[in-house]
């Protein structure tokens, strides 16, 4: 009913955020409480009284603070969704809710202070030049992907004519190590196979092996300021290494038999032809990928704006959660963390504001994702799942998630119609 509807108001409180006053009626707020009391009488059991007989004054003394702190939780959660609908609030996260006491009147009055999305109007996406890399692939290509697949097919021979460890050699060892004296569980393992001599870096743990014998040896590392994982970056770490096996690599001749065994294919002709097809989709899917950055590159320099701090810090979080990094614990892993943030966040910003421009061209286009289109593509990616189908299918039965999809659907379509009338040219063979 309209008389029992809160009473609310709007006013910005800064850049991109806005104050809702919400004001919820006493009568509402008093049958609440009712509500809640007398479900709370049917519920409990208290001594000296029959079961849904004690006495609203005796629940008011034993259970008052709670029923009451509930209901409030409740009723402003539901203003809030009001208050954010009426006044096409688009908030982007959580708000900053401040309750006033509710008093003797029994009118509940509070203040939600939250993040917005900009208002941004796309006009200038038309006719955007950019060049489309060229999708080729040589038999360079094709040959690294056949040394890749014959180096996962190789087999290890021990070595017996040598002691020390030789560039390539393939060796098992015991490790264990310390930063500063203070011992790093990560990086202690048991029977590692390592391949000496092969490190990606300058003081990298396989080139200290080269010229090693068989048993313990004591190892510093120095890692790069830049390596990875940032708990490690920029530090020595002291190895002990415990060498308890050497062996030689072999690796088998790309012929048809190769073909057979690890191709699937009955000639190794066969197989480079198949391979070769692999390359060239990937090389046009990075083709197309490449057109699409750089349309929504000139797109984000075409409309100036700022991206909630919110959607950034969210951004951030996915983005290390996705990168599953290790950090080591007090002040160097609070150090380390805001490093890899620093060094997130110019992402974290690109991507809320392809997002934020996405979403407002699909509404100035009205698009929209059919619930046949979604479910077309859900079926498509459990499909694609394999063994995992079950539990993508799971997956999309939970609302959250569809409409998530259905998001990314919606800004798909968006960016189709951006480089649709943009002017795409092909690069020139060198």
């Amino acid at each position: 009913m309209a008389e029992r509807e809160p009473t609310t108001s709007v006013a910005d409180a800064g850049e991109l955020k806005k104050c809702l006053q919400v004001e919820v009626q006493a009568s509402v707020v008093t049958t609440g409480l009712d509500r809640a009391f007398k479900d709370l009488q049917q519920r409990v059991r208290i001594r000296g009284f029959r079961p849904g007989k004690a006495p609203r004054t005796v629940l008011e003394r034993l259970y008052g603070q709670q029923v009451r702190g509930e209901v409030i939780q409740d009723l402003v959660r539901e203003a809030y969704s009001f208050a954010l609908a009426r006044h096409n609030v688009q908030a982007v996260a959580a708000p900053e809710i401040v309750v006033q006491p509710l008093g003797e009147e029994q009118v509940l009055r509070f203040s939600a202070t939250v993040e917005v999305y900009p208002q941004v109007t796309v006009s200038d996406y038309e006719g955007i030049e950019v060049t489309r890399p060229l999708a080729s692939v040589d038999d360079q290509d094709v040959d690294k992907v056949l040394a890749r697949m014959a180096e996962a097919a190789a087999t290890i021979h021990p070595v017996t004519d040598r002691e020390r460890v030789e560039e390539g050699d393939v060796l098992t060892a015991d490790i264990s190590a310390t930063i500063d004296g203070r011992p790093v569980g990560e990086m202690s393992r048991k029977a590692l196979r390592i391949e000496a001599g092969k490190g990606t870096f300058p003081g990298a743990l396989e080139e200290k092996l080269v010229g090693l014998t068989t048993g313990t040896t004591a190892v510093d590392v120095d890692y790069p300021s830049g390596y990875p994982n940032a708990a490690f970056a920029g530090k020595r770490v002291s190895l002990t290494v415990t060498l308890t096996s050497v062996g030689r690599k072999e690796i088998p001749l790309l012929d048809d038999e190769f073909a057979r065994k690890h191709g699937d294919c009955q000639s190794i002709d066969v197989l480079r032809d198949k391979i070769r097809s692999s390359l060239e989709r990937n090389a046009e899917r990075d083709a197309d990928t490449a057109v699409r950055e750089a349309v929504l590159d000139v797109l984000i320099e075409r409309h100036p704006f700022d991206a909630p701090e919110a959607m950034i810090e969210r951004r951030c979080e996915a983005m290390l959660e996705s990168l599953n990094v290790r950090l080591p614990s007090g002040p160097d892993g609070q150090k380390a963390l805001g490093t890899v943030v620093q060094e997130l966040r110019p992402r974290a910003v690109r991507d809320g504001k392809v997002a934020i421009l996405l979403d407002s061209l699909a509404g100035q286009h009205d698009l929209e994702v059919g619930d046949d289109e979604l479910t077309e593509r859900i079926d498509r990616m459990v499909e694609e799942a394999g063994e995992a189908r079950g539990r993508a299918r799971e997956l999309y039965r939970s609302d959250e998630h569809r409409n998530a999809l259905r998001t990314q659907m919606l800004r798909e379509k968006a960016l189709a119609l951006v480089v649709d009338k943009s002017s795409v040219r092909t690069a020139e063979k060198r």
